[in-house]
């Protein structure tokens, strides 16, 4: 540990290629080549294991999770409710211009192969790549970025990257500065997941949170679609 924290340079080496897999894997997928779709998107999801893997197995640990802080259960709960509820809200205030994504939405869906397995796939998705990016986001990038810059700073740098392919995601259904604007509260979202983690020493409270926001959009999107 003490060699990867005394060498920045190599910190930025670990840390760059993970701010930037994802975008670059959703501008492939969704943009570039959306026929190779159901390749790019699975491959896009081994990088990003595998790269923090083969770092880890040769000793990278951006940081331990001895001695996690009591009421991490209560902080994760009440703040993915707390975020479901608004999401509800907004959707519920705009459902007729949401309603009218269907078609889009279902050619988005149809083309990652989901459409027959949507209801298992959104299993999938909120318990478990949920899990993946908190791992990822806010335990490898989030940590690993605070031994180079504040806190603050560390959370910033690490949501906006977090945030990024979510605007292209939202692109494909929204005007552009739509898009931009949820990819915003996306960011916002992620900078109180690591606040939580950072707060509780602990992925649980920023999983559990997270497992609730993705629960709610996956619902709006099934009751979208069906």
């Amino acid at each position: 540990m003490r060699t990867f924290s005394s060498s920045k340079f190599l910190l930025w080496i670990i840390l760059v290629p993970m701010l930037l897999f994802q975008l670059l894997g959703a501008t492939l997928y969704f943009f570039a080549l959306p026929g190779l779709a159901e390749v790019l998107y699975p491959a896009t999801k081994i990088l990003m294991i595998v790269w923090p893997v083969l770092w880890f197995a040769v000793g990278f640990r951006p940081k331990t999770f001895a001695d996690p802080k009591s009421g991490r259960w209560l902080f994760g709960l009440s703040s993915g409710a707390a975020f479901s509820v608004v999401i509800a809200l907004v959707f519920l205030l705009f459902k007729d211009y949401f309603e009218s994504l269907a078609p889009a939405l279902e050619v988005t869906v149809r083309t990652f192969g989901i459409w027959d397995w949507y209801i298992p796939f959104a299993v999938i998705l909120s318990l478990g790549h949920s899990l993946f990016e908190e791992v990822y986001w806010r335990w490898f990038v989030f940590g690993g970025l605070r031994l180079l810059m504040p806190v603050g700073a560390a959370m910033v740098v690490s949501s906006l990257a977090f945030a990024s392919h979510h605007v292209l995601i939202l692109w494909l259904f929204l005007p552009w500065p739509l898009a931009m604007f949820f990819g915003l509260c996306v960011a916002v979202a992620g900078m109180c997941w690591c606040m939580l983690y950072q707060k509780t020493n602990s992925l649980i409270t920023s999983w559990l949170s997270h497992i609730l926001v993705d629960v709610t959009i996956l619902a709006i999107g099934y009751g979208i679609l069906f």
